[in-house]
């Protein structure tokens, strides 16, 4: 199966780049490969056993389409002045326009419209005071809160929106111990547990995630 560009990791940086190559009209075949699994297919175990089972060889709450952010409480900071060297790298006005375009189409898959952090004016000046009398600055940042549950419903329209039309594939390299075989695993068990990663694209694809780092490690 020929593919024209391969994005490994379904993260902000590989979920972006895929969004642009489409926007932009790129006729080119994307695969993504993520070792985690879909946005929807996610789920944790502490749901049902009350406490961490050390999935192995990943965790489902940091790894999968949109890693961690799928399950945080999703807030976007809309300031270049926060976070980060890019303003440094490529100018604040650059970086703040990089922003409002990755906000803005935040907005286009459901983001919520309301943006904390504005108004408040009077108290604002206070603080500002305060903060300059004691030697620091005041960085005004708007921010614009997903919320858990709301993160997750707008990653899934996001995944969908690259999945349609067959546009992009997206592959899951996942672990060949099934959720439910750890869970009734000891801690010495999953300690001897080979990592193991098979690939969705290509069943007969196996590979150990130490001969991943083979030679790379000290």
């Amino acid at each position: 199966m020929h593919k024209d560009v391969v994005i490994v990791g379904a993260g902000p940086a590989g979920i972006f780049t895929a969004l642009e190559m489409l926007k932009k009209g790129s006729r080119q075949k994307i695969l993504i490969v993520e070792k985690g699994r879909a946005v929807e297919e996610r789920r944790c175990p502490k749901n049902k056993t009350g406490q961490c089972v050390s999935c192995r060889p990943y965790c489902h709450i940091t790894t999968g389409f949109s890693g961690a952010g799928a399950f945080s409480d999703g807030k976007l900071s809309l300031s270049y002045e926060v976070g980060g060297d890019l303003p440094s790298l490529i100018g604040a006005e650059k970086a703040q326009e990089t922003i409002d375009y990755a906000d803005k189409i935040y907005l286009e898959f459901g983001a919520d419209s309301h943006v904390e952090g504005l108004g408040n004016t009077e108290e604002v000046k206070a603080i500002r005071k305060r903060a300059i009398r004691a030697g620091l600055k005041l960085v005004d940042c708007p921010i614009r809160h997903l919320g858990t549950e709301k993160a997750q419903d707008l990653y899934y329209a996001i995944e969908q929106y690259l999945l349609q039309d067959g546009k992009l594939e997206l592959n899951m390299v996942y672990a060949s111990c099934r959720d439910d075989e750890l869970e009734r695993m000891s801690e010495q068990e999953k300690a001897e547990l080979e990592t193991h990663f098979q690939c969705s694209l290509y069943s007969d694809f196996d590979i150990a995630l130490e001969d991943i780092f083979s030679g790379l490690l000290p």
